[in-house]
């Protein structure tokens, strides 16, 4: 573990350095001054846990989220009073829905979390097999709904 962390700070850095989180961060251009980003952040936080793993999934898509030109401070500010707001909102939607990706991506493979392995783990040592199949099979049409609730709930609400 204590390689594991470091390692994936140098590559979300590393993303960030090449302009390979620019690049990808071009998924919520449309939606920079609008609070419906939490939907793109939150099913692509949860994507990337499936690929990944939490750390490193919440590493690149706040990577990603620093990189869009639109919600930097300094652009925001250049913005004008009306557009600032949906701007900040729209960032603070986009970052608080990583959370949400993050928790309940990790629920569809057993790769999504560290929590995942161990279960997976000690299912083996009961002689019960937990595959990612059977996870995806379980948790995807549980995760997606619980997704989409909790970004609707996030982009509803009166203040961020």
């Amino acid at each position: 573990l204590f390689a594991f962390v470091p390692a994936f700070l140098v590559l979300a850095e590393a993303m960030s350095t090449t302009g390979i989180s620019l690049w990808l961060a071009q998924v919520f251009f449309p939606f920079a001054a609008s609070r419906n980003v939490a939907f793109i952040s939150g099913y692509v936080t949860m994507l990337f846990c499936n690929l990944f793993e939490t750390l490193p999934a919440t590493l690149i898509v706040f990577k990603m989220i620093d990189s869009v030109p639109m919600w930097r401070p300094d652009a925001i500010l250049a913005a004008g009073a009306a557009t600032a707001p949906l701007l900040r909102d729209a960032r603070r939607a986009a970052l608080s829905a990583v959370i949400f990706g993050s928790n309940f991506g990790a629920n569809t493979a057993c790769i999504g979390s560290l929590g995942g392995l161990m279960m997976r783990r000690l299912a083996a040592l009961q002689g019960v097999t937990v595959s990612n199949a059977m996870l995806l099979k379980q948790g995807i049409p549980v995760m997606i709904p619980v997704m989409f609730v909790a970004c609707y709930t996030l982009v509803h609400q009166t203040t961020l």
